[in-house]
């Protein structure tokens, strides 16, 4: 729940950001002189860069804020994914997955687990 509430928060910056794109790719189309064009290209810049910088905010927000994250076993050594743990982690179908990948997910948990042999079946 609180991964969606953070989702709808950062959408309203996206919102604006669409409408300016907009307008400034327009303005582009429309001018002529070569200097505004520059100036305008700088500004799309800038604002890419922005977007870029919020969109990774946003998306770690909603990370550090989820009660259940599901990835891959490769995925979880994503950018976005680093510096956070996880109190549990589920493999499925680790019979058929490869040792090493397990071990990509399996680094993520906060606790290690000292005495296995009470958890062995």
């Amino acid at each position: 729940m609180t991964a969606v509430i953070l989702s709808y928060l950062h959408l309203g910056f996206f919102y604006t950001f669409s409408l300016r794109l907009q307008v400034l790719n327009s303005k582009l189309l429309k001018a002529k002189d070569r200097n505004t064009k520059r100036a305008i290209r700088k500004e799309l810049k800038t604002l890419a860069k922005e977007e870029r910088k919020r969109q990774q905010l946003a998306v770690t927000d909603v990370l550090k804020n989820a009660d259940v994250v599901l990835t891959t076993l490769t995925g979880a050594s994503s950018k976005k994914l680093n510096g956070i743990t996880f109190d549990l982690v589920v493999i499925d179908e680790a019979a058929q997955a490869l040792e090493i990948a397990c071990w990509i997910a399996l680094l993520k948990v906060s606790i290690r687990l000292k005495d296995k042999s009470k958890f062995m079946i």
